[in-house]
């Protein structure tokens, strides 16, 4: 499931976005959105096309695509984990990123723990 906080002004093109989404990638994405302090938590349930690993994969890159779309329109994703890491890692502002990078080295130096889920293994 992809969950983004939608500004409450761009709900319907996030909406609209996500229909266009679906038509262009030949999917049912059945979505729901619920206002919350000025945004709408937004949420677009993403099907695998069968239980494999390969299609889980597969399902995940278009939701990456609809979670950049989305986030182009002005949207953040919500419970980011490592789905949605690789989309959010290269928006943020480098000096950030290093920030985050740099803790971690404090806290976790040989980077034993959980690794790849705070900043990409490769960061």
């Amino acid at each position: 499931m992809l969950v983004a906080m939608v500004p409450f002004g761009r709900f319907l093109k996030a909406f609209e976005q996500t229909e266009k989404f679906a038509r262009e990638n030949g999917r049912n994405i059945p979505t729901v959105g619920y206002p919350f302090e000025g945004i709408v938590l937004f949420h677009a349930i993403f099907r695998c096309r069968n239980s494999t690993a390969k299609a889980r994969k597969e399902t995940l890159a278009e939701a990456r695509k609809l979670m950049e779309q989305l986030m182009d329109l002005g949207s953040i994703p919500h419970r980011i984990g490592t789905d949605f890491l690789p989309v959010l890692i290269p928006r943020l502002d480098p000096a950030y990123a290093a920030f985050v990078n740099r803790i971690k080295e404090v806290l976790d130096p040989n980077r034993i723990l959980h690794p790849g889920v705070i900043l990409p293994d490769n960061t």
